[in-house]
């Protein structure tokens, strides 16, 4: 079976967030990060709960949601590599938006 199948035997809502050796650190990391979205994204949907979980506009990796009065938050954050980088050495556009879009989640 695929990872994706066995997380799915919990019995417990299961909350994934990405990080970067999931699809950053890969050598074709938009393929990368297409095949995470399509099996990962939104996981805890395969759960019936008693509580909202909220999502990030634009960046659904991003979540919260309160619990016994305990707020969960999962933020994808990726470290920097080569692919932030533009030829000139600054960061690059994407990087910068995830950046702020992560700050202002």
């Amino acid at each position: 079976g695929t990872v994706a199948a066995m997380f799915k035997e919990s019995r417990k809502p299961f909350y994934i967030v990405p990080g970067d050796n999931d699809w950053h650190d890969c050598e074709k990391p938009m393929d990368a990060w297409k095949l995470w979205k399509e099996h990962f994204l939104n996981f805890d949907q395969n759960w019936s709960k008693q509580y909202k979980v909220n999502y990030q506009r634009g960046r659904r990796e991003n979540f919260s949601f309160f619990r016994r009065s305990v707020l969960f938050l999962g933020v994808h954050v990726i470290g920097e590599g080569k692919h932030q980088r533009s030829a000139k050495g600054y960061h690059s556009k994407a990087w910068d938006r995830r950046i702020s879009d992560n700050v202002s989640w």
